[in-house]
C-alpha cells in the first residue's frame, strides 16, 4: 500500500520502520535532497517513480541499521539522462511499510 504524505513526519503510522522527510528545496531547478529514518535494522528502498508508477531511479537499496540518512536526486534517471519537467513520487519502502512525497522539477 502506498501512502502519499505532505506532512513533515513522513510515516505517521505507530510502529513504522520508516519515515521519510520533505523533499528539499520543493519544486526544484535541480537537485533534492532527501531524508529518511530508519528505526529497525532491514531492507530499505528508496526510488523516483513518473506519475504512470515506473521507476525512473532508484536512491537507496540496501540493508540498514536504524539512523538517519540523506541522498540527494539531482532529477536524471538511472541512466543519467535528464528528466523531464513535471511531478515525481519519492517512494520509501521496507519490508511491512511504503511512504511517498512529491516533487516537482521546474526548469
Amino acid at each position: 500500500v502506498l501512502r502519499l504524505t505532505d506532512s513533515g513526519a513522513g510515516v505517521d503510522e505507530p510502529g513504522a520502520r520508516c519515515r521519510l522527510g520533505p523533499p528539499v528545496p520543493n519544486p526544484s531547478r535541480g537537485t533534492v535532497a532527501v531524508s529518511y529514518t530508519v528505526t529497525r535494522t532491514g531492507r530499505v528502498r528508496l526510488d523516483v517513480h513518473d506519475l504512470h508508477g515506473r521507476r525512473v531511479r532508484t536512491l537507496a537499496d540496501a540493508e540498514q541499521c536504524p539512523g538517519t540518512r540523506a541522498v540527494v536526486w539531482d532529477g536524471t534517471d538511472g541512466t543519467g539522462a535528464r528528466l523531464a519537467p513535471g511531478l515525481y513520487l519519492v517512494r520509501l519502502r521496507d519490508t511491512e511499510s511504503s511512504v511517498a512525497r512529491k516533487i516537482v522539477l521546474v526548469r
